[in-house]
């Protein structure tokens, strides 16, 4: 009898047949890197005190990114809109508004994020980025004071300065827009991450474009490059140097 049992139940090993494990053994790493930065105190935070200043803000918003948008195209709107005080005021504070949700967003992805603020404490990396772009930007000032100290047209040569706060709140929207559809098409980091570097480089490249054309306005080619060397080459050179030897 306890043979026929036997013969009828097949041993534990047999009956019990080990599984196939389709899904990943390990956390997909774009949605582990997006729980990890967002489960940061600081940078929760951030995101939803400035995401409240731009709502209570979005009246500059609307009225100012319209006329951002013809500088795509012609240089000469930069000048004009420099010459209107309030729109120039508008566009000071948007940018301001949006420096540190780009910083965020920079850190978020790893836009300009060195290796070595990979060894810091999470809650302390979106600091270093804050600060690496703040040590940008103020070099970016004392470049600007340097080059400025015996301009000949000292407005066109301001106005081609500040035309760069008008190209990086156009920039912002179109990093946050493509960062939206990204996450809702769940695009994994690494992806979102190139798409973004490629929409700062043409963004950046065209500002450099348009201030080059406000230069050369009054300025010779040759003192063009030189003050463009100066107020962007050099600078920017100096972050990428950093963000890649760090």
């Amino acid at each position: 009898m306890e043979c026929q049992i036997l013969q009828i139940t097949p041993p534990a090993q047999e009956a019990f047949e080990s599984g196939t494990l389709l899904l990943p053994g390990s956390p997909v790493p774009g949605a582990q890197s997006a729980a990890v930065w967002s489960d940061v105190l600081v940078n929760s935070t951030l995101v939803v005190f400035f995401a409240l200043l731009v709502l209570l803000n979005m009246r500059t918003f609307i009225h100012i990114i319209p006329q951002l948008l013809p500088t795509l195209s012609r240089w000469k709107t930069c000048l004009s809109l420099d010459h209107n005080i309030h729109l120039c005021r508008e566009r000071g504070y948007a940018a301001l508004i949006l420096f540190v949700p780009f910083c965020l967003l920079a850190d978020r992805y790893a836009l300009v994020r060195p290796s070595l603020f990979d060894t810091f404490p999470p809650q302390w990396r979106a600091g270093a980025v804050t600060g690496l772009l703040l040590l940008y930007v103020l070099l970016r000032r004392l470049s600007f004071s340097l080059c400025g100290l015996k301009v000949r047209r000292r407005e066109a040569f301001l106005a081609a300065h500040r035309s760069s706060y008008g190209y990086f709140i156009l920039m912002l929207v179109l990093l946050l827009a493509s960062a939206g559809v990204c996450a809702i098409f769940k695009c994994n980091d690494l992806t979102i991450s190139h798409i973004l570097l490629a929409e700062i480089l043409l963004c950046y490249l065209l500002a450099v474009v348009r201030k080059g054309q406000i230069l050369n306005s009054f300025c010779n080619p040759f003192l063009t490059f030189l003050y463009l060397c100066g107020l962007e080459l050099i600078p920017t050179g100096m972050l990428t140097a950093a963000v890649l030897l760090l």
